[in-house]
């Protein structure tokens, strides 16, 4: 394959379609004319190459691109995260290891101190080694609070048309009402630490469960955006 070929082949993988034709037309008629020019093919090719790389750096590292990558590095470290937590804390068989001021912590509502917990990734290999227990990770309450959340939120979406800020932050409220009530029910309740862990399990694994589909629908949102505006 020659230079041209390759070149217009990258040119319509980074760019958008209603874009690639005509800028690969435009670049094929100028490499043609530099090409039966003095400089010859080489040059020719030359400048295709510096062309190519141009426009497929402006296209990848567009704004929303950039969004789209910042969005899928947080919900995966977030989920990962909390995959982490969890199984360390359902095989955490001494509690001692953490200390009476993080408890008091927990009980207060700021469960995601533990996420800063060196004990933590000291000794999250060990949780990762055992059997996985699957049952742990279908919660009831938490798969009808996402189900009726994702479901809800999809119907708002079509029905509003929403924009892109206007669903980010209705995303982000669906993600966070499950903190935001488990927070209010140990500010106003006397929970005890063998009556935390329901409502731990329902603040993380609701949004465990939410943010990945809830991103990839942000991230599909962005280039539909991208594809009207061009």
């Amino acid at each position: 394959m020659s230079i041209l070929t390759w070149c217009k082949w990258f040119i319509r993988l980074c760019s958008p379609n209603s874009f690639s034709d005509d800028i690969c037309g435009d670049l094929e008629e100028e490499h043609t004319t530099i090409s039966q020019s003095i400089k010859g093919k080489s040059n020719a090719d030359l400048w295709m190459i510096q062309q190519t790389l141009k426009i497929c750096i402006h296209f990848i590292l567009s704004k929303n691109n950039l969004l789209s990558l910042l969005v899928s590095v947080a919900a995966i470290s977030i989920s990962f995260t909390m995959i982490v937590s969890v199984s360390w804390l359902s095989d955490l068989e001494d509690a001692s290891v953490l200390s009476d001021a993080f408890w008091q912590q927990w009980l207060n509502g700021s469960t995601y101190q533990i996420f800063l917990e060196p004990v933590l990734w000291q000794s999250a290999p060990q949780a990762w080694s055992q059997p996985v227990d699957w049952n742990m990770w279908f919660y009831q309450p938490s798969v009808i609070y996402a189900l009726i959340s994702f479901y809800t939120l999809y119907k708002i979406t079509a029905k509003l048309h929403l924009s892109i800020t206007e669903y980010s932050l209705v995303s982000m409220l669906t993600l966070l009402i499950p903190y935001l009530i488990g927070n209010a029910l140990f500010f106003f309740m006397d929970i005890k630490m063998t009556e935390a862990g329901p409502i731990v399990a329902f603040m993380w694994i609701s949004t465990l469960y939410l943010i990945l589909p809830i991103s990839y629908q942000f991230i599909n949102r962005l280039r539909m955006s991208e594809r009207c505006f061009t």
